[in-house]
């Protein structure tokens, strides 16, 4: 039997294909993840 992915790449896979499906229901899970990772840039930095 041959074998033409790794299970790690299989996970993967059925992972993000498990986001895509989850995306499409949740549409707003991509802003609310989008605004974990911004910077915010409206706080004036202080150096102390």
């Amino acid at each position: 039997m041959f074998s033409f992915a790794t299970p790690n790449e299989l996970a993967l896979v059925a992972f993000l294909i498990g986001l895509v499906i989850i995306h499409s229901v949740v549409p707003k899970m991509g802003e609310a993840v989008g605004r974990l990772f911004e910077r915010d840039e409206e706080k004036p930095k202080t150096d102390a």
